[in-house]
């Protein structure tokens, strides 16, 4: 019974071990990312300005010269 725990152990650690390399090559990726993106600056509300303009399209505008009901 005394060799059982040794074992138990050793599988709790190895798991352990692999979460947490996991973890860092994720943030090591995720600094990666952030240091060398090339995202230009932030539009809209939350830099304060405006977002570009984007033309709303009513039914009919998307209807068929055809004359076909679409149900």
């Amino acid at each position: 019974m005394v060799e059982a725990k040794p074992k138990r152990w050793a599988r709790v650690r190895l798991l352990v071990v692999v979460v947490a390399l996991t973890l860092a090559v994720f943030a090591v990726i995720g600094v990666l990312v952030t240091l060398f993106s090339n995202i230009g600056p932030a539009s809209g509300p939350e830099a304060g300005t405006g977002a570009p303009q984007v033309r709303q399209l009513d039914r009919d505008s998307l209807r068929h010269s055809g004359g076909h009901s679409g149900s």
